[in-house]
């Protein structure tokens, strides 16, 4: 007890509810997920990886930005996994790199071509090409969750394979 009626109580308080630096969620659930929403879904797994890295490392950054803004931290986030699993001792079987860019890629191409080929072609089309971009980028998706999930010892995303109501 502190004799300072001033000073505010010191506890140990967890920094998140999973305890958690990534986020960890199953495979299946950010497949289904990341299809229902035809692909919105990633900006929000991006700013809850960047919302627990921010609230386990106290560093000032802005998750919300960095979730609408994927193209330029995606490679960053990965950077900061693989520094994680390897403080930790953990081999992680991923190429983070070129994971990040074909995200980037695939992201810039698929926005891109939709938008030239609407005013060239016609409106069909670019849905076409923008829908069909979202093909690989869950496929890359999936393998970087993979390494997440592996990277914050939960292999499996169990912690996080059930469907809420928030889902």
């Amino acid at each position: 007890m502190n004799d300072d009626l001033y000073t505010a109580p010191k506890s140990d308080l967890l920094v998140n509810a999973t305890g958690q630096v990534f986020y960890v969620v199953s495979l299946k659930k950010i497949l289904l997920l990341f299809g229902l929403t035809m692909g919105v879904y990633a900006s929000y797994w991006m700013y809850k990886n960047w919302r627990f890295y921010k609230d386990a490392t106290q560093e000032q950054l802005m998750p919300i930005a960095r979730g609408i803004f994927i193209v330029f931290f995606i490679h960053s986030l990965f950077d900061r996994v693989q520094e994680k699993a390897s403080r930790d001792g953990i081999v992680l079987d991923w190429n983070r790199s070129s994971l990040a860019t074909g995200l980037v890629v695939l992201y810039i191409v698929g926005n891109l071509a939709g938008r030239l080929i609407d005013k060239v072609f016609n409106a069909s089309l670019a849905e076409l090409i923008s829908f069909g971009a979202l093909v690989p980028i869950g496929i890359l998706l999936i393998k970087a969750q993979a390494a997440i999930n592996a990277a914050c010892g939960d292999q499996d995303g169990l912690s996080n394979s059930q469907f809420t109501g928030a889902n």
